[in-house]
């Protein structure tokens, strides 16, 4: 089965970089993506599943600059539902992030689940925060992504 994934990378204002995968061997779910007026907060894919008790999963988090903010974005987890997520393992590389201006940052969140873990599908919902100061202090963006654990 093929699958498509236009990625599309915000380079400088009006530079857009657009690229087309294409998988031969899974689905992959676009990403899911939040913008204020300082950075983008995308995450991908929106939608992935793991198995219990077997291998992690990864969603790749990308902070992106929008006219010329430059400033550090604290990156969590900041909310899971169902919230009977006992045995659900959530990890992020780095918490907090360096978005230089005009450029982008990354990071990645690590899924994992015990045997015991509920059988369903989660919403998980990352949060990127400016933690800086000055006129984006306290700036927000939210992305709810899906973890189907089987």
């Amino acid at each position: 089965m093929k699958s498509k994934m236009t990625v599309t990378i915000h380079l400088m204002r009006g530079l857009v970089i657009s690229l087309l995968l294409v998988s031969a061997s899974a689905l992959v779910a676009p990403p899911a993506h939040a913008t204020s007026q300082c950075f983008t907060l995308a995450v991908s894919p929106s939608s992935a599943t793991i198995q219990k008790g077997g291998s992690s999963g990864t969603y790749q988090i990308l902070m992106t600059s929008v006219d010329g903010f430059s400033g550090t974005i604290n990156v969590g987890v900041t909310g899971i539902s169902p919230s009977d997520s006992n045995g659900l393992m959530l990890k992020v590389r780095n918490y907090d992030n360096w978005v230089p201006m005009n450029g982008h940052a990354g990071t990645i969140l690590t899924t994992s689940a015990s045997p015991s873990t509920l059988s369903t599908t989660y919403t998980i919902t990352v949060t990127g925060k400016d933690i800086t100061g000055g006129s984006c202090h306290g700036v927000t963006n939210t992305v709810n992504v899906t973890l189907r654990v089987m």
